[in-house]
């Protein structure tokens, strides 16, 4: 049934989205808690931005599998033909 794979399809985005967050979370704190301006753009380039492409490729794929009315961000679409 096409709701029902669906429906586990964005439950498994859901919670990848969730580890994916987590552990952005933890490396943002790794950042803000050194003092080193060197050290804290290594890890930003070496760690946190990587951590920021997993998140997105789970919040790319789950966007284009819900509704635009119940998508509680503007899309990728609007964020990129809105600007005036």
């Amino acid at each position: 049934n096409y709701e029902i794979s669906l429906i586990k399809k964005l439950s498994s985005l859901t919670e990848c989205i969730s580890t994916a967050t987590d552990s952005l979370e933890n490396a943002l704190l790794a950042v803000n808690g050194c003092d080193d301006i060197v050290e804290q753009s290594q890890m930003i380039r070496d760690t946190l931005l990587a951590k920021m492409s997993e998140l997105r490729v789970f919040c790319d794929e789950a966007e284009t599998l819900t509704a635009k009315k119940y998508w509680p961000f503007p899309t990728y679409s609007d964020l990129m033909f809105s600007v005036k």
